[in-house]
């Protein structure tokens, strides 16, 4: 096997492919489990992470025995194929197609796994979005039903915390796509200014990072601009057709890059103020500025948990009158599972929030304030404050280390200012 690598776009090596391996099969013969079922995705791609191939397969995983790696079309097969003549770093040799519950109940019993204890991903809760999991109920009723004498074992919070502490050759590829989202922070910067759509601003943003190799996390890049502006998530002409809107004098031009190296995810919270930045927003500023402060503090302590990483990161917004904030101060990522809390107070302090119902803010779980935090670990730093609309959100990617916290942005730190 040859590793294609280079300072640009690090490669892995067969022995990262057999750390990997063997911490697997290590944590399935303490779990007593005979396998491993890796239902894939784009977000936490785990089934990458174990086969260094395309995302959004199924990976079956035996502790004894190769993995067989299933796909949804014979064009993935094609392009595994050429990359098998090119030499490239595949790390799946059986490749089949077909991802329905039958397919995997085949490849299953063909490996003596239809019976016992089998660990599964991608039936227990991910994230908000998929609470419930995101596997379809057909497949995994057919799946159950099939194997009656399985019992299967939900894994992410055994193997989230063990994935969650990077390789040093993980590491490179951490530092790399935080490289890459520092370009694109810069690109932001450069094409803002008042008359500017903000559709000009997302497409700078997006091509920086495609432009170094990189890959966007969810395929999109947040983006939200205005003088009071709570909002969150893709600018609003990409899913309703509309003007994009236009930057002017006061604004705060907001967002959150997630670029992909090697499926490495950083993220970059930029806030970039269109002249002078009003008092209003300094103060919120400050408030992020404090929070940040307190979970680099919190890192340099030893056998600290996520749990007080969060409540530091809250304290300063909590403990200031009439502020809230409305998306977590910081979440892990690779992988994207240990969040913190969310939107609390949002329904005392957001106008026009009394017209909604269910509306109410989201608390981490006990398990996820309980996880020690350990070298290796890398943490999307994203502290926001609101006073009712006006926003300011920044932060950039830190990785936990035994001393001083790695801090690999730079722009993303504070508020910006270009002239107006």
């Amino acid at each position: 096997m040859t590793v294609h690598s280079s300072p640009r776009f690090p490669g892995l090596s067969p022995a990262e492919r057999e750390r990997r391996h063997t911490l697997v099969r290590d944590l399935l013969g303490r779990l007593d489990l005979d396998g491993l079922l890796v239902f894939g995705d784009d977000r936490n791609p785990i089934d990458n992470w174990l086969t260094n191939d395309r995302t959004g397969s199924v990976v079956v995983f035996p502790r004894d025995g190769e993995m067989t790696c299933l796909v949804w079309s014979t064009q993935v097969i094609a392009a595994h194929i050429l990359a098998t003549e090119r030499g490239e770093d595949s790390w799946v040799t059986d490749m089949r197609r077909g991802m329905g519950g039958a397919a995997i109940v085949e490849v299953l019993k063909e490996k003596h796994l239809a019976k016992g204890r089998l660990g599964v991903l991608g039936v227990g809760a991910a994230n908000n979005k998929e609470a419930d999991g995101r596997v379809p109920y057909k497949r995994w009723h057919g799946i159950v039903t099939a194997l009656p004498d399985v019992e299967f074992h939900s894994m992410e919070e055994d193997l989230y915390p063990l994935l969650a502490m990077k390789s040093d050759e993980e590491l490179a590829l951490v530092r790399r796509s935080a490289e890459v989202g520092e370009i694109a922070s810069q690109a932001m910067m450069d094409v803002t200014r008042p008359g500017v759509g903000e559709h000009e601003i997302y497409a700078a943003a997006n091509a920086a990072i495609l432009r170094e190799g990189g890959y966007l996390a969810m395929r999109t890049t947040i983006l939200q601009c205005g003088s009071r502006n709570p909002a969150w998530g893709p600018p609003n002409y990409l899913y309703r057709s509309q003007e994009p809107y236009v930057v002017q004098v006061g604004d705060v031009v907001m967002a959150e890059l997630f670029p992909v190296i090697g499926m490495i995810e950083t993220q970059q919270q930029m806030s970039i103020a269109v002249g002078e930045l009003s008092p209003e927003h300094k103060r919120l500023e400050e408030l992020c500025l404090a929070s940040s402060a307190a979970g680099l503090d919190v890192l340099r302590t030893a056998g600290a948990t996520f749990g007080q990483l969060v409540d530091a990161m809250e304290r300063p917004i909590r403990e200031t009158e009439g502020a809230w904030s409305i998306t977590p101060m910081i979440h892990t990522v690779n992988p994207l599972y240990y969040t913190g809390n969310a939107a609390i107070g949002i329904e005392d302090h957001l106008p026009g929030i009394d017209r909604y119902r269910n509306v109410t803010g989201v608390r981490m779980s006990d398990a996820h304030a309980g996880l020690t935090i350990r070298p290796g670990m890398c943490f999307a730093f994203e502290p926001n404050a609101l006073f009712g609309s006006a926003r300011i959100n920044i932060g950039g990617t830190v990785v936990a280390t035994d001393g001083e916290p790695l801090v690999l942005n730079r722009l993303a730190n504070q508020v910006n200012v270009v002239p107006a």
